[in-house]
């Protein structure tokens, strides 16, 4: 597929990126790892070996972000005690069901795939 704009799909998912996510991806990093902590993967290489190996589990991390990404946006459309019923909410919302947020995911994988990271869990002997 051809990107559209600035390498992006369109223009309603270059916005998103650069407006919105660049700057929360160390914010929703954190349930990131939590995330993976559940799935069993405990650290960055780890992660990196799963996805190379399996397209199920690749697709299934997918989702998960762009859920997390989907409600992150949403709930900075309605931060602030703004009512969901807003006409300013309303366009807001018609604007984001444009972006493409499968690449807004897949570029959040990528980011996390560069950074290094281990998840300790704690036991107590007792």
């Amino acid at each position: 597929m051809e990107k559209e704009y600035n390498g992006y799909t369109n223009y309603a998912t270059w916005l998103l990126q650069v407006e919105l996510i660049d700057d929360a991806y160390q914010i929703m990093f954190d349930p990131f790892i939590d995330y993976l902590h559940e799935e069993g993967i405990e650290n960055d290489h780890a992660l990196n070996k799963s996805l190379e190996s399996d397209e199920r589990l690749k697709t299934e991390i997918l989702s998960w972000i762009k859920t997390m990404i989907q409600d992150f946006v949403d709930e900075c459309l309605t931060s602030g005690g703004v009512n969901d019923n807003d006409i300013a909410v309303s366009y807001a919302r018609r604007f984001v069901a444009d972006a493409n947020f499968w690449e807004l995911a897949d570029h959040f994988l990528e980011y996390a795939k560069d950074q290094t990271f281990e998840i300790k869990t704690r036991s107590w002997n007792g």
